[in-house]
């Protein structure tokens, strides 16, 4: 009989030990109880930093668009800028080379005109020699001609006047005075 009954209290005291280690493991430890609510706690202030990390995620996304497209805009407008600068140093070039052939039409021309003055100066003394001068003086009948009013024809048409000169040096150098009227 001790043994059967042997058997059951070492049946019951383990049963015991048993049924004392569950009522254990469902009480917590008061620590833990309050690693559990600052868990909780950490927890929550993370959600929160999170929420506000996406807020300024997204106004840093909306505001890195907005510069993106300023972006576009400058890098449009620096374009354009540059194709202006290209055009403007184009132009001055051409406005060198139009110089150039200015300048070098203007010493031409003045070449000519000098050249034409000596002409001029060189006839006229042909024309003003003694030997020449003395042709039949002109018919009296004749008006002289205006040098403004257009010359006539002997048919009576008005006959184009010829432009004159704007440096007035060859148009009133053609009459000599030394010679006499014809």
């Amino acid at each position: 009989m001790f043994a059967k009954l042997g058997l059951v209290g070492v049946g019951v005291g383990v049963a015991g030990i048993l049924l004392v280690g569950l009522l254990g493991c469902t009480q917590a430890p008061s620590g833990q109880a309050e690693r559990v609510r600052l868990l909780e706690q950490r927890y929550a202030r993370l959600e929160e930093e999170n929420r506000a990390a996406a807020v300024t995620r997204d106004q840093l996304q909306s505001r890195l668009k907005l510069l993106e497209d300023e972006k576009q805009v400058l890098l449009r407008r620096l374009a354009q800028h540059q194709a202006a600068v290209r055009e403007r140093d184009e132009l001055r070039q051409q406005l060198a080379q139009r110089t150039a052939e200015r300048d070098t039409l203007a010493v031409q021309f003045d070449n000519f005109r000098t050249a034409l003055r000596t002409l001029v100066s060189d006839t006229e003394r042909q024309v003003n020699l003694p030997a020449i001068s003395a042709a039949a003086p002109a018919p009296a009948s004749l008006p002289a001609p205006s040098p403004l009013a257009p010359a006539q024809s002997p048919s009576g048409e008005t006959a184009p006047v010829p432009p004159s000169t704007s440096t007035g040096a060859v148009g009133t150098s053609a009459v000599s005075t030394d010679a006499p009227a014809e």
